[in-house]
């Protein structure tokens, strides 16, 4: 019998943008296919808000689920 469970991965990131794609990179290329991504942002001002924009549509054909949670001021969230 396959394993069909969901396997959630949760990727945190301030001021990271170049680790924080290798990281969804090495999750996109994982063989397992019930996966859930939630990368929480908590308020970068490298870019990395802009960059995981740009990979919105890679993320969303690979993963079941996708959820980007970003911090844009004290105390104040944006979900993408």
């Amino acid at each position: 019998m396959k394993n069909t469970s969901l396997v959630t991965i949760g990727i945190l990131c301030f001021n990271q943008k170049d680790l924080v794609i290798d990281a969804i990179d090495s999750v996109i290329n994982q063989s397992y296919d019930n996966i859930e991504l939630i990368v929480f942002d908590d308020g970068s001002s490298d870019g990395t808000v802009e960059t995981l924009k740009e990979k919105r549509d890679e993320l969303y054909q690979r993963f079941n689920r996708v959820e980007m949670v970003f911090k844009i001021k004290r105390n104040k969230t944006s979900e993408m």
